[in-house]
């Protein structure tokens, strides 16, 4: 029969089903009828002929079973499982319900993380041919990552043969006044051709053209989307074109961010290696100072600090969902053995394995797919929990939302723990001997020796997989902790901060410039609970990293192929006292380091130590002239505490300060941060701070106005957040171990229970029974421990990364793990160990 034909007779079979068996039951009573008269003419009694007959013919069910199965769909026996299926799991609801919620926490969980993970990792950037996107940044032995230099730049541009287009950009925030209150809007000096790079095309108007980079020629901007529409009836972004003003010969000043988009066919490498062969060409032309380029995809670039913390996420989150599997499997192990009996009679009746194995196959993906269903709603909310609780600032946060790849990973996911946990159990019941079934079905049977060692190895791995987890959240507790505790090198208590910025067409001058932060310090000074206020070009912790390389230190020679580099700064006289950040030696800058005075210069411990090793610094000179006069040289006054970069840093870097009301190499620092230090509580300066500004100009906006102490607790948003969901999923996974093993103890307490009243009844002490349950408890979860150590010191280096100042096999956090998963799992089997000894002897002997 061709295919064709025998699908047509199938889907008639099912269209006619009720016809169909009638038949089938017709054509087996005549098979029977005429073995019957066989049996009656070969001299049998009547009786006996009919049973003889039923003997042949065998079992009459199965019979039909095969037929449907061999003319009809398969489909229709899977919908008998599932009917059956439903009936029993609705029999049994408070079993169900308890599996079905551990199985939707942990497939929700699961798929709250996957939304993460498919809207930062998985989905690609929202620009056209977003893998030809690159970075660029110069590279070192002492710099991994360094900013460009604006002239170097030019030359790559220029000069390069594999890139399609390429952009520049720099931090610079913007003024917007005139329309109601000021405000201050993020904004980006941009080179031409940024908008190309990544693709884009102004809604309205055009981008900057090469002429927007001459100096003089930048008096235009485009506006974001948001800013059109908040503000202009209808982002709050701006870009203004970045001029390239200055000596084409000086190459020591970094602060450029490079992007550019590949040519077709050009991949990074390939780019990475003309970018540093026209590096060297550069080196050559303007005096070599061993820098390096370094090219990386503007994906990896923009999610790369996230992506180890993402996939530990979902790694810690896989392992809860291992558990809730054994855990399930558990119970179904459990369920089975009390389905002893049923087994059994099915397998005497003659249902052949493989459709029991289904059958109980069916029940558990069943239960996945209820938990899987739960699971999806819980996503949702879990989704919007995780988004509120990302730190500021978190790549790609917008894209986070549970969509149809999270919903066909939650379907999957489900399918894979149905098949999971209910395989085990499915096989287990498939191998019973139906006599021994029969047999034990109607007393407190305790399950075959190899259903015990299942549940516990299951129990084993529950344990092991919640030490792993816990020691995970212990390591990372441990450096939260750390970053939490360790000597910041200012203070972050009482203090105000806020930023200004001043439009450079009415501050056109470092005079004008100076002139205005110089009365605003005084006059908040004079304010009401103020200490001390000052103003820098940056504060403490908030992402500077600005550099300047090629000063000349007096008596001092850079390596070869180096040059000197440290990050710069600027500050008004009293930013220091503001911060508190300490003094070490030397002095701090006063109200007399004016223009006309002799240049000077404050530095950290850590320029210091770099430069200037077991010598006394103040009195040093430092200068940016090529061929210096007196003049021109800057004298160290004055070396400050260090302050990192950001709280995980591994040291502080070189760095040092000019003084505002000098600012010797002419850079205009119109944009400045204020810090304000209080008596008391900093919040009720802010008007008074506002006043201030406003009397000195009502057209500029305070913006950013924070406290200090949110300042550094941001900074550590991050490790805050992977230790609290670590944590919570640790916590979830030692939830479900001491279930699992309370679960398998309490059963095998339960099945134990004539050999305890045996036990009992000859005389044994109630301690002795409390002991042996004990021991069989401890057994297991000093198993389980011994296994998780050991995981969790091979896993130790995927932590590495997101640690600070703790080692991946902290002894003190793997110490008070183990004993700590050991100690609750004793806790949660004392009692089913309690109950073992108040087994009567005469009830416990009766139920045998």
């Amino acid at each position: 029969m061709n295919p064709i034909s025998r699908f047509v007779k199938k889907l008639s079979m099912l269209i006619g089903r009720k016809r169909f068996g009638s038949e089938l039951d017709e054509e087996m009573l005549f098979h029977r009828e005429e073995a019957e008269k066989e049996f009656t003419a070969s001299g049998m009694a009547p009786e006996a002929a009919r049973y003889a007959a039923m003997r042949q013919f065998g079992n009459s069910v199965r019979a039909k079973e095969k037929s449907h199965e061999v003319v009809g769909f398969s489909f229709e026996s899977v919908m008998q499982d599932v009917r059956y299926a439903l009936r029993q799991l609705g029999a049994n609801p408070g079993f169900t319900a308890v599996i079905t919620l551990t199985l939707a926490l942990s497939i929700g969980a699961n798929s709250a993380i996957f939304s993460v993970i498919d809207g930062v990792l998985l989905k690609p950037l929202p620009y056209p041919r977003s893998e030809q996107i690159v970075r660029l940044f110069l590279t070192s032995a002492e710099y991994p990552k360094f900013p460009l230099n604006p002239f170097d730049f030019l030359d790559f541009r220029a000069r390069n043969k594999s890139f399609e287009s390429m952009a520049a950009f720099t931090r610079g925030d913007v003024q917007l006044s005139g329309l109601g209150e000021p405000v201050e809007l993020a904004g980006f000096g941009i080179t031409s051709g940024f908008f190309r790079v990544l693709g884009l095309k102004p809604a309205m108007g055009r981008e900057f053209d090469w002429n927007a980079e001459i100096p003089g020629n930048g008096l235009q901007v485009v506006l974001s989307d948001r800013l059109w529409r908040t503000r202009f009836g209808e982002s709050v972004d701006v870009w203004w074109p970045f001029s390239f003003a200055g000596n084409s010969a000086n190459r020591g000043s970094h602060f450029m961010e490079g992007i550019g988009r590949l040519k077709n066919g050009v991949g990074p490498e390939q780019a990475n290696a003309e970018m540093n062969a026209l590096m060297a060409q550069i080196g050559r032309e303007h005096g070599g100072t061993g820098w390096k380029v370094l090219v990386i995809p503007l994906y990896r670039e923009i999610v790369g600090a996230n992506q180890r913390m993402l996939l530990v996420l979902l790694g810690a989150v896989s392992m809860v969902l291992l558990i809730a599997c054994t855990n399930a499997a558990n119970l179904l192990l459990a369920r089975a053995t009390a389905r002893q009996r049923e087994v059994a009679v099915r397998l005497a009746l003659g249902a052949p394995r493989r459709r029991l194995i289904r059958q109980l196959l069916t029940e558990s993906l069943l239960i996945a797919l209820l938990g899987g269903g739960l699971g999806a709603v819980l996503a949702e909310g879990g989704v919007k929990a995780l988004v509120s609780l990302l730190p500021a600032g978190f790549p790609r946060a917008h894209e986070i939302h549970v969509n149809a790849p999270v919903f066909a990973f939650t379907f999957l996911i489900a399918i894979f723990t149905g098949a999971l946990f209910g395989l085990a159990p499915a096989l287990q019941a498939s191998r019973m001997d139906p006599k021994r079934g029969l047999y034990e079905g109607g007393r407190s049977s305790t399950g075959s020796a190899r259903q015990h060692r299942l549940r516990n190895v299951l129990v084993i791995s529950e344990v092991g997989l919640a030490c792993v987890l816990l020691i995970g959240a212990g390591l990372m507790l441990r450096s939260f902790l750390n970053q939490l505790n360790l000597d910041p090198g200012f203070q972050k208590d009482h203090v105000l901060t806020a930023s200004v910025s001043l439009p450079h067409e009415e501050y056109k001058t470092t005079a004008n410039t100076a002139r205005f932060y110089d009365r605003l310090m005084t006059g908040l000074s004079t304010v009401p609970g103020v200490q001390s206020a000052g103003a820098g070009s940056d504060l403490p912790w908030t992402g500077y990293d600005e550099n300047a390389g090629g000063f000349t230190i007096e008596g001092k020679q850079p390596p070869p192929h180096q040059e000197f580099h440290a990050r710069y700064h600027v500050a008004t006289p009293d930013y220091f006292r503001a911060l508190g950040i300490p003094l070490v030696r030397g002095r701090f800058f006063a109200q007399s380091d004016t223009q006309d005075a002799p240049a000077v210069l404050i530095i950290n411990q850590a320029m210091a130590v770099r430069y200037w090793p077991n010598e006394n610094v103040v009195g040093r000179r430092v200068t940016f002239s090529d061929t210096p006069k007196d003049k021109d040289w800057m004298t160290v006054v004055g070396v400050v505490g260090d302050v990192k970069d950001k709280p995980s840093s591994a040291g502080a870097e070189p760095a040092f300060w000019w003084p505002f009301l000098q600012n010797p190499i002419g850079m205009g620092f119109g944009d400045m941060s204020l810090a304000v230090r209080a008596d008391s509580d900093p919040r009720q300066l802010m008007d008074a701070l506002r006043d201030q500004v406003k009397k000195l100009d009502p057209s500029l906006a305070v913006a950013g106005m924070r406290l200090m102490d949110q300042v550094a607790d941001e900074s550590v948003a991050t490790p805050r957040f992977s230790f609290f969901l670590v944590g919570l999923f640790a916590g979830l996974a030692i939830v479900l171990a001491a279930i699992g093993t309370y679960g398998v103890i309490s059963y095998s307490v339960s099945q134990r229970i004539p050999e305890f009243g045996l036990r009992l009844a000859l005389g044994a002490p109630s301690g002795d029974v409390l002991r042996l349950v004990l021991a069989q408890a401890a057994r297991l979860a000093i198993t389980g421990t011994l296994v998780g150590v050991i995981v969790a010191l091979a896993l130790g280096r995927v932590l590495q990364g997101l640690m600070y100042n703790v080692s991946p096999a902290d002894p003190l956090t793997f110490t008070a793990v183990g004993f700590g998963v050991i100690a609750i799992a004793l806790v949660a089997c004392y009692l089913p160990a309690r109950r073992a000894t108040k087994v009567s002897p005469m009830v416990a002997l009766r139920t045998e």
